[in-house]
């Protein structure tokens, strides 16, 4: 829950600041979306194991693991082409590059990948559908928004990898 509101304040701030899109609020963010971060997070993470369960074939994707994540790098960076001069697109892309090599459990991350993708899809289309956030692209919503729901799952997964990581550390000592 922590990793998760961390991540998607810093997530808001970016998209927001840059204005590769804005909420109709014109906060930058606006408070009321953070805790959907951390919910959403929860969601997932809970759907991907019971879809895992059921659907076994969904953890044994990690074979796609280096054709997904580095093609949502790609086409990410793209989207967010036209705030490249700002460096909080720079750190953006570097935190992606990060999250892609470092950490790296491909089974898990396709699947959460996937899930949270599955997830996007409903999210963005609800909230771009209504005008409660805007792209500057004026998709409703545009597939690198979509995409992005599941990469951050996989950021997020990494982020409370590194905490449990460090837990263990901290209690060894």
């Amino acid at each position: 829950v922590l990793v998760a509101l961390v991540g998607g304040t810093v997530i808001e701030w970016w998209g927001t600041n840059t204005e590769l899109w804005w909420y109709f609020t014109q906060e930058r963010p606006p408070p009321w979306i953070l805790p959907a971060w951390p919910v959403a997070a929860l969601a997932i993470e809970r759907l991907c194991r019971i879809s895992c369960a059921r659907l076994p074939f969904l953890s044994r994707g990690g074979r796609l693991y280096w054709v997904i994540v580095p093609v949502f790098v790609v086409l990410m960076t793209r989207f967010l082409w036209p705030s490249i001069d700002q460096p909080a697109s720079w750190v953006v892309i570097g935190l992606m590059l990060l999250v892609m090599a470092l950490g790296v459990r491909k089974d898990r991350d396709v699947a959460l990948f996937v899930v949270g993708a599955g997830a996007g899809v409903f999210l963005e289309y609800w909230g771009t559908s209504r005008r409660c956030w805007t792209y500057y692209t004026n998709q409703a919503p545009p597939i690198e928004a979509v995409l992005a729901h599941g990469f951050a799952s996989i950021a997020f997964a990494r982020g409370a990898d590194l905490l449990a990581q460090r837990g263990r550390l901290i209690s060894w000592m």
